[in-house]
């Protein structure tokens, strides 16, 4: 009896602890986005897109596309800053790319506050997809990268484009600059480009 009265106990306190369990909601992920806990919140929107109840809106691929894009560049900030540091979520630009073009096909005015639209966001996403496919080519992943560098080469907007003579310079230039890391020269292009 006593036995009895401890096991239904037990299966009480089990059961109110997994119903008092966050469950992953794009609004959760969200919430973690804004606190500033883009681990937690790339594994809550992961989660989210994996539901049907969720995977068919355009705010939970907006969500995904900006905590991607933050995680992205944060990682590669950390990287240029740090040669030592290793980049947990490497292909987190092109997830972004990817939530900001399915956020946008779903509906082509998503918004969300604070965050970036798909119109906002695919134009900075472009140099953190150069970065990776670098990397990719660096590492001998020829095909991924291929992939990859289409992907920051593409823009359906005139206004992303740039004077490819400028880029030919100053690829040319900074390549002549001793560097220790292919990523280094990958970074000083960047910063140089988005000037």
């Amino acid at each position: 009896t006593m036995k009895k009265i401890a096991t239904i106990f037990a299966a009480i306190v089990l059961s109110a602890a997994s119903g008092l369990a966050q469950k992953n909601t794009p609004t959760r992920a969200y919430n973690l986005y804004a606190e500033s806990n883009y681990e937690a919140a790339k594994e809550c929107i992961d989660q989210c897109i994996l539901d049907e109840k969720y995977n068919t809106k355009a705010n939970t691929w907006l969500y995904k596309a900006n905590i991607d894009h933050m995680l992205a560049s944060m990682e590669y900030s950390a990287k240029q800053n740090d040669d030592k540091y290793v980049i947990k979520h490497p292909n987190t630009p092109v997830e972004a790319f990817d939530a900001y073009k399915k956020a946008r096909s779903i509906n082509k005015n998503v918004e969300g506050f604070e965050m970036k639209s798909p119109s906002d966001g695919l134009p900075i996403i472009y140099p953190l997809l150069f970065i990776q496919g670098v990397n990719e080519l660096v590492a001998n992943q020829f095909e991924t990268a291929k992939n990859t560098l289409e992907k920051a080469v593409e823009s359906d907007d005139l206004k992303d484009t740039i004077n490819y003579a400028t880029v030919y310079e100053v690829v040319k230039e900074e390549m002549e600059i001793p560097s220790q890391l292919l990523e280094h020269v990958a970074g000083r292009i960047l910063s140089v480009l988005k000037e």
